[in-house]
């Protein structure tokens, strides 16, 4: 084992000193709150050509600012195999065991909890942290060149450093205890030396004459409907004209209305007009749809609502824009999509689980909500998990919102209240309540409150699709084929 360590360790200083550039990089000292004046006038937008051995865009969005060319931080990870995550205060980049983390409010950064680089030039643009791009890349270990004048090149190497270490504690954590702690702290002190201090990092790469070549601008609403009309052949039923990967410039999501019985065909118009092509079609007739937008920090992604009018036929896809290229994240799953005012995505479903009539076997029409989730890859649903009454009434407030269920239901004719409670890992919580009447009759439905902690919020939620806090249907743990949130 002690040959081991020192081989990582070795190869480690080995690795970082030949993937990262000897160049100087003159480091910005004011804070980050002082660059957050940025606005839409500001900064310049370049949508460079790329060519890379970890992403499939075919291009990579430049922000241009005070002279400088910033990438966002959720776009550098997917050309370096880091993941990006966020608190409330730091930005954090992570790489098998290593893990760098940027002060917000300050641009401080931290290299795996020991090597200080000080303060970074980071800024906020449009909901996204943006860093000086090509020497952020070359400390992560990308090699960055300007390939033919034609392209940026950002290659990755096939493994890392941080990565086999990552292996190996996976194999050996069952043997040693605390086994990444000890690599990590073995490997940093033979390595602190030999991680770039990055201050000594600068972009002699792009040159403002070449990077000239691909500043984008943004058509109008008009010009790009225009463009899309053309290449479909088809008027547009609805669209929508929004920026979608929040890099503030404006493209088009369009449905088109292809007549004669056919379906739902959808098309994507980048914000230059230069791409216009059909990225979804319905393989269902459906009689009319609705766009939805969802909302996120670093993207807005387009849901294509299409349902009968008649009936529970309804059917959902949503389309995303990364690195240039529209993709499909849901295809034709049941149900509508749509985001609440307070966030949530909620995805309605539609049933015949309202009323049980012993006489006429009748069932009434609702609609049910599910939450689901972005993972920043894919989408997940909130599993509504059913239990006991004795853990529900744990919660502060429990009891006291039950008694007022009972008060709201409770009618002359009223035989009994069926009870059952659901708990969701996004702090939602419903209560089934199913009353009973003396002539056999059933209604069913549901309330939706928020829980903190152990603590229930006394005010029911009503869903932006519902007037009324019970919610006629029965609840269900899973309402869709997606994944469980974790």
């Amino acid at each position: 084992m002690k040959c081991l360590n020192k081989f990582i360790a070795i190869a480690l200083c080995f690795i970082i000193f030949i993937n990262n550039s000897n160049i100087a990089y003159a480091n910005t000292d004011y804070p980050i709150e002082n660059a957050e004046s940025t606005n839409d006038m500001d900064v310049r937008i370049y949508k460079v050509p790329v060519i890379s051995n970890e992403c499939t865009g075919s291009t990579i969005t430049f922000y241009g600012y005070n002279g400088k060319f910033y990438l966002a931080l959720d776009d550098i990870k997917d050309f370096t195999r880091y993941k990006f995550n966020e608190s409330d205060s730091q930005l954090i980049l992570g790489h098998g065991i290593r893990e760098i983390r940027i002060e917000k409010e300050t641009g401080h950064m931290t290299d795996c909890n020991c090597v200080d680089q000080g303060i970074i030039d980071i800024l906020e643009y449009n909901g996204k942290y943006l860093c000086e791009g090509i020497p952020m890349l070359t400390y992560l270990g990308a090699d960055c060149t300007v390939r033919d004048g034609k392209a940026l090149e950002i290659l990755m190497p096939s493994f890392t450093i941080w990565e086999a270490v990552m292996l190996s504690f996976t194999i050996w954590e069952s043997v040693i205890p605390d086994y990444a702690d000890m690599y990590l702290n073995r490997i940093t002190d033979c390595a602190v030396d030999s991680i770039v201090d990055f201050s000594t990092l600068s972009d002699d790469l792009l040159i403002p004459e070449w990077m000239e070549f691909f500043e984008a601008q943004s058509l109008s609403e008009k010009e790009l409907l225009a463009k899309t009309r053309a290449a479909s052949g088809y008027p547009m039923k609805d669209y929508v004209y929004v920026d979608m990967d929040h890099d503030g410039l404006k493209e088009l999501i369009g449905v088109a209305d292809s007549g004669d019985n056919k379906p739902f065909q959808t098309w994507y118009c980048s914000s230059d007009g230069e791409t216009c092509l059909l990225i979804h079609q319905n393989s269902m007739l459906f009689d009319d749809l609705t766009i939805e937008l969802l909302e996120f920090n670093y993207e807005t992604h387009v849901v294509i609502n299409s349902y009968n009018l008649i009936g529970t036929s309804k059917e959902f896809s949503i389309i995303s824009l990364k690195n240039g290229e529209a993709c499909i994240k849901a295809s034709e799953e049941y149900g509508y999509v749509f985001m609440t005012k307070s966030g949530d995505i909620l995805l309605d479903v539609e049933d015949y689980d309202g009323i049980y009539d012993p006489d006429t076997l009748f069932y009434s029409h609702t609609w049910i909500d599910t939450y689901l989730c972005f993972d920043g890859e894919s989408y997940k649903e909130y599993i509504a998990y059913e239990i006991t009454e004795s853990e529900y009434l744990k919660f502060i407030n429990a009891q006291e919102i039950k008694d007022r269920i009972a008060d709201e239901l409770t009618e002359s004719d009223t035989i009994e209240l069926e009870y059952t409670y659901f708990k969701r890992k996004n702090n939602i919580l419903h209560i089934q309540c199913n009353v009973h009447q003396s002539s056999g009759t059933i209604y069913y439905g549901y309330y939706t409150v928020r829980y903190s902690g152990d603590v229930l919020d006394e005010q029911f939620i009503i869903p932006d699709n519902q007037s009324k806090e019970y919610n006629p249907g029965q609840m269900s743990p899973r309402l869709s084929y997606f994944e469980a949130a974790p």
